[in-house]
């Protein structure tokens, strides 16, 4: 399952949005308050039908409130199409809002009420079946504690798969760590009379760990103390003591790993089942580089899974094809003109609309490109110095500079002596 159109009208900083989506990979990208995580939002409401139905039985849909109407508005429409297998269906929400009159509509298409019950029927009927995931992480996924202590009531059935994936609850990753632990005792019990045996469960969350992050390997469960840990460049570390970035990237990967596994019971390689992930903020707590490989990294890991993702960061736009990127501005989406391999400062300056220098450090290079541009070397030779003072001899724009000086001294130099 992927979708294929997305069509959003006056919820809240969103005017009119009207996307064609990619089937791997999304990326939404604009300033604070653009409407990323609104967009997001608005896509976890369209799906709240199809999580319910999965997750309790019963198919209940959230439609937009009254303060998620854009200002100055009094209705919104959310709408979506999507695709599973050779079939195509679409559906809707609609509120309007008039005073004491408000109206609520939620509006599917017979085939988007077909693929619900054949969903619902496979959880009813075969226990190895396996149905499309939808889950989302949320900002509040990086403010965690690792805890493996096992409660009355945790949950490992499928319908598992699709619980706690609102996107406006807080998240955290205790569902997963529990389960983890569990499944890793299932595990070692098994082992005492097969020495070979391996979960197939656990070989996914491992597997999905090492191809987002290959220099981490073995996920597994001490008990003296009971602790988490893991292998990084061949050294134990309890995943408590590793950076944010790193804990959140590990705990990312395994939590989805985990909803696959509890959503496809039957495959042995649950990595391969399909679905649709969104994650808010793709970049939290990550350095320049593991930006740059994350896009790549989750699908490696999670090759069927339809991404939709938004983000402040050049490392990750400059990474995919300005077919899958969308720019939120003035309440409206703008598909990228090129984004891929393009430098860091051209995806701040180009895309989005950042000098990608200090405004001081910007009004001083462009004195000293209008001095050379109006002829006045002497005095463009003198800018030149003050800032290699201030940025370095090997400061690229400053390089450039020397030489259209050099270069235009040199023609006046000959011009004076023909």
């Amino acid at each position: 399952m992927h979708l294929v159109n997305l069509e959003i009208e006056n919820f809240r900083a969103l005017k009119s949005v009207k996307v064609v989506l990619d089937p791997k990979v999304n990326v939404f990208a604009g300033v604070n308050g653009s409407g990323k995580s609104t967009l997001l939002v608005a896509v976890d409401l369209l799906f709240s039908r199809y999580v319910s139905a999965m997750s309790t039985g019963r198919p209940v849909m959230r439609g937009p409130s009254e303060k998620d109407v854009a200002s100055g508005s009094t209705s919104v429409l959310l709408a979506a199409a999507a695709v599973d297998g050779n079939k195509k269906f679409g559906w809707y929400a609609s509120s309007r809002f008039r005073g004491l009159h408000n109206q609520t509509k939620v509006e599917g298409s017979e085939e988007f009420r077909e693929f619900i019950k054949r969903q619902l029927a496979k959880f009813e009927t075969d226990d190895k079946a396996s149905v499309p995931l939808f889950a989302t992480y949320p900002v509040s996924r990086s403010d965690f504690a690792v805890s493996l202590k096992v409660r009355k009531g945790d949950d490992y059935r499928q319908s598992a798969a699709f619980q706690a994936t609102s996107f406006g609850k807080a998240r955290n990753f205790d569902a997963f760590f529990t389960w983890f632990r569990q499944r890793e005792d299932f595990e070692n019990e098994r082992r005492l009379d097969r020495s070979d045996y391996r979960d197939h469960q656990l070989t996914a969350v491992r597997e999905a760990i090492e191809r987002l992050l290959p220099a981490f390997r073995d996920l597994r469960v001490r008990r003296q103390p009971l602790r988490l840990v893991v292998k990084k460049e061949n050294t134990e570390f309890d995943v408590e003591d590793l950076s944010h970035g790193e804990k959140g990237l590990i705990a990312l990967a395994g939590d989805l790993a985990r909803r696959l596994s509890l959503a496809n019971p039957g495959l042995q390689a649950p990595l391969t089942g399909s679905g649709i992930v969104m994650i808010d903020e793709l970049e939290l707590h990550l350095h320049p580089a593991w930006q740059r490989n994350a896009v790549n990294g989750l699908q490696a890991a999670f090759p069927r899974i339809q991404f939709i993702f938004t983000t402040h960061s050049p490392q990750i736009i400059s990474e995919v094809q300005p077919e899958q990127i969308f720019l939120l501005k003035d309440g409206s989406a703008v598909p990228a003109v090129r984004s891929y391999g393009m430098e860091s400062t051209q995806v701040l300056r180009e895309l989005m609309g950042d000098p990608g220098r200090p405004p001081e450090v910007e009004h001083q290079l462009q004195l000293l490109d209008d001095l050379i541009d109006r002829g006045s070397l002497d005095e463009g030779e003198a800018k030149l110095n003050e800032m290699v003072d201030l940025l370095g001899e090997n400061y690229p724009t400053l390089m450039l500079a020397r030489s259209r000086i050099r270069r235009s001294k040199a023609l006046r130099d000959f011009e004076a002596h023909r």
